[in-house]
C-alpha cells in the first residue's frame, strides 16, 4: 500500500503515552512483539478517509440486546476451537486482525504483523492490571467472552481468585474447559447480563473489576451496571472501552471514530455519568485517558479507572 519505511513503537513511547511502567516480564513481552508499521502518507490517508466515510453512510449493525445470539455463536466457535486445539491460543477472538490498518497517534498505520493489535492490547491490559490490581484478592471481568484477558492477567498476578462473567452461555462453557486445562488458576464463572444486572451476585471484598471492549455493547444503558458496582463496592474498576468524551471531534480520524460509535450504538455518556457521580461524592475517578491506539474505524481502547467512594 505504501513505500514508506517501517517505524516501530518503542517501550519508552508506549510508557509515556499510556502513563505506565513496564516490569521485566512485560518489557520482555514487548520486545518479543512486532510493533513495526508504516504510516500512511497524505494521499493514502485521504483515500482511506473517503472509503471509511462511505462505509459510515451505509447500513451498519448496531449493538444492543438483539445481538446476544450472535455473541453466543461467536464464543461457541472459540469453544469448538479450544476442544480441537486444547490450547488457550484458541481463545483469541476472531475480530483481531480483521482489517489491514490500525490507528496510532491519530493516524492510520499498516502493521507488519497481524498480531500487533492483540499484542498491544495484551501488554496494555497486563500493565494496567499489575498497576491497579496488585493489592486486590479477587478479579472479576464482566463481558469476559472467551476469558483470554483473565488468563493473561493471571500469568502476571498468580494466586488471586478470578471470575469471568458474560451473557453468553458459551462463555461459561469455555471457562469450565479452561479450568480443567489450567487447574492452578482459581477460576470461576457466571452468567451476567449488563442490561439486567443480577443483584444475587455479590462481589468478594477487596475485589477488582475490569471490562475490555464489552461495555461498548450497551450504548447509553450503562447506569444500571454502574449502580450494581456501587452497591457491591469493589476496590477498583478498570474500563478499557470506546469513550467519545476523550477524543477530539476536530480531528478527522477522531471524528470518524465518534461517528462510528454513534452509528453502532456503542457506549455513550459513560465518562460523563461517572463525572456526575464524582461531583456527588459517590465515585472517585483515578484516571481517564485515551490510548491513541485502535482499529480501522475506531479508537476503542480508552482507559478509565475509578472506585466507589466509601461512605
Amino acid at each position: 500500500m505504501t513505500s514508506a519505511s517501517f517505524e516501530t513503537i518503542s517501550i519508552i513511547e508506549f510508557q509515556e503515552i499510556l502513563g505506565l511502567t513496564l516490569n521485566e516480564e512485560l518489557r520482555e513481552l514487548f520486545v518479543q512483539s512486532d510493533f513495526s508499521h508504516q504510516v500512511l502518507n497524505e494521499i493514502e490517508r485521504t483515500k482511506v478517509l473517503a472509503e471509511v466515510k462511505e462505509v459510515l453512510q451505509g447500513e451498519l449493525k448496531s449493538s444492543g440486546k438483539h445481538r446476544k445470539q450472535e455473541w453466543e455463536q461467536g464464543w461457541h466457535e472459540n469453544y469448538l476451537r479450544l476442544q480441537e486445539m486444547s490450547n488457550v491460543d484458541a481463545l483469541i477472538p476472531g475480530y483481531f486482525g480483521k482489517y489491514p490498518l490500525l490507528r496510532w497517534k491519530q493516524n492510520w498505520i499498516k502493521p507488519q504483523s497481524k498480531e500487533m493489535e492483540s499484542n498491544f492490547l495484551k501488554i496494555m491490559i497486563k500493565s494496567l492490571a499489575t498497576k491497579y490490581f496488585d493489592g486486590v484478592q479477587s478479579i472479576y471481568e464482566f463481558g469476559c467472552g472467551t476469558g483470554h484477558n483473565l488468563i493473561d492477567i493471571a500469568k502476571s498476578l498468580p494466586g488471586k481468585a478470578y471470575f469471568g462473567l458474560d451473557w453468553a452461555i458459551s462463555s461459561q462453557d469455555i471457562l469450565r474447559k479452561v479450568s480443567q486445562q489450567l487447574p492452578e488458576m482459581k477460576l470461576g464463572w457466571r452468567n451476567f447480563d449488563f442490561f439486567e444486572p443480577d443483584d444475587s451476585l455479590m462481589l468478594n471484598s477487596n475485589s477488582g473489576v475490569i471490562t475490555v471492549a464489552a461495555l461498548e455493547q450497551v450504548g447509553s444503558s450503562h447506569k444500571d451496571f454502574v449502580q450494581f458496582l456501587l452497591r457491591n463496592k469493589p476496590s477498583i474498576v478498570l474500563n478499557i472501552e470506546p469513550i467519545s468524551e476523550l477524543l477530539d471531534a476536530s480531528n478527522a480520524l477522531d471524528s470518524i471514530s465518534i461517528d462510528y460509535f454513534k452509528k453502532r450504538n456503542y457506549l455513550d455518556g459513560y465518562l460523563s455519568y461517572l463525572r456526575q457521580l464524582e461531583s456527588l461524592g459517590e465515585v472517585r475517578i483515578c484516571e481517564a485517558k485515551r490510548s491513541y491506539f485502535g482499529s480501522l474505524f475506531i479508537e476503542g481502547y480508552s482507559i478509565i479507572v475509578w472506585s466507589p467512594e466509601f461512605k
